[in-house]
C-alpha cells in the first residue's frame, strides 16, 4: 500500500551560495517518476515566485528510509523570471531532509542532467561526507593529525582512514535542544545552540555502535558527531580526532546515552547579521537529525566568542 508523505520544498531561492554542492550528502536521496504536477500561487516578487506540488512515485531509494513504490506530494517553489517546465512520467533526482517535522527537498535534478553511477556511489557513504576524486573524505579529514589507529577494509575516510560506520538495526538517535541558562524575551526563544543528542537501544540484546567509539568506558560524542550547516559539514566544536586507545561503545538492551554538543562554538558557518533561524544537521554514522534555532546577532555574536566546546 502506497503511503502519502507530505514533503515541504526548500530549494535554494537567492544566491549560489545556497546551493547544496554536488557532492554534498542528504538525508533522503532518491529518484522518483513525476505523476502530476499541480500550480499554486505565484508570489509577486521580482523575480515571481512559482508554487507547485509535485507528485512523484519512489523509483529508487539511495539512502533514507523510503519505500519504492511510496507516492510523494512535493511543495515546491522557485524563484525566477522562467519557470521550470516540467515533464510527467519522467525519471528526477531527489535530495531531502527532515527539519521539524516536516520533509524539506533540498535538490531536484532530471536524470538526464546527472551522473547517476556518480549519484549512486556518493549515496553509500555517510552524510556530510565528500566523494572527492572518488573517494570518501570525512570532515575530520581537516583536523591536523587526525588518524584512525588501525586499518579498515571497508568504506572509510581516504585521508583518516575512520571507517564509514552506520548505526545498527534498532538503535535510535534523538536531538533536543537544550533551554538556553538565562531565557531572554523575543531572544533566544530556541536556546541558545546546545543540544543533547541521544543514542537508545531499542532492542533485547547489547548493540556494539561503530560510530561512537568510547574511551574508559566515555563515549566519545564531539569525535564523532558532525555538524552541517549551510551545507557544509563540520566536526563536532572540541573534535581533536585523536581515536587512539578507544573500542565502540556498547549499549545494553534498552539503555540509552547521552552527550552534549554546543553546536554554537561551530567555526565557519556565515550566521545571520539581526537575527534568522539558522538549520542545523545533527550527522551520526549513516543517521542524521536536524533541528533549528533562532539565531539572533546581538545576543548570540558576543555568545559566540565565549563559548567553549
Amino acid at each position: 500500500m502506497k503511503t502519502i508523505l507530505l514533503l515541504s520544498l526548500v530549494l535554494a531561492l537567492a544566491t549560489a551560495e545556497e546551493i547544496p554542492p554536488p557532492n554534498a550528502t542528504d538525508q533522503h536521496q532518491l529518484i522518483g517518476a513525476l505523476k502530476s504536477v499541480r500550480t499554486g500561487p505565484v508570489g509577486q516578487s521580482m523575480p515571481p515566485l512559482y508554487t507547485y506540488t509535485l507528485t512523484f512515485e519512489v523509483v529508487e531509494v539511495l539512502r533514507g528510509d523510503l519505500e519504492v513504490g511510496d507516492t510523494l506530494d512535493f511543495q515546491y517553489a522557485e524563484r525566477t523570471n522562467t519557470p521550470t517546465v516540467f515533464e510527467t512520467d519522467t525519471p528526477y533526482v531527489l535530495s531531502a531532509r527532515k527539519v521539524r517535522d516536516r520533509m524539506e527537498l533540498l535538490n531536484l535534478r532530471s536524470t538526464a542532467n546527472t551522473d547517476l553511477d556518480a549519484f549512486r556511489a556518493l549515496a553509500v557513504i555517510p552524510p556530510g561526507w565528500q566523494n572527492i576524486d572518488g573517494k570518501p573524505v570525512s570532515p575530520w579529514a581537516n583536523l591536523q593529525g587526525a588518524k584512525w589507529p588501525s586499518e579498515v577494509d571497508g568504506p572509510h575516510c581516504d585521508i583518516t582512514g575512520r571507517p564509514a560506520s552506520a548505526l545498527p538495526d534498532g538503535v535510535t538517535f534523538t536531538v533536543e535542544a537544550l533551554p538556553p541558562e538565562q531565557e531572554l524575551q523575543w531572544t533566544n526563544p530556541d536556546g541558545d545552540g546546545d543540544y543533547r543528542v541521544t543514542l537508545k537501544n531499542t532492542t533485547d540484546a547489547p548493540v556494539t555502535i561503530e560510530a561512537l567509539p568510547a574511551r574508559d568506558g566515555e563515549a566519545l560524542w564531539v569525535e564523532s558527531v558532525i555538524l552541517q550547516i549551510q551545507h557544509r559539514a563540520y566536526p563536532a566544536p572540541g573534535a581533536t580526532g585523536n581515536w587512539t586507545d578507544t573500542e565502540p561503545a556498547i549499549l545494553a538492551p534498552g539503555e540509552s546515552i547521552s552527550g552534549v554538543i554546543r553546536a554554537i562554538s561551530v567555526k565557519g558557518p556565515q550566521w545571520p547579521r539581526g537575527g534568522n533561524r539558522v538549520v542545523i544537521n545533527f550527522i551520526l554514522g549513516d543517521q542524521m537529525r536536524s533541528e533549528s534555532f533562532y539565531y539572533m546577532s546581538n545576543h548570540h555574536d558576543e555568545l559566540r566568542k565565549s563559548a567553549r566546546p
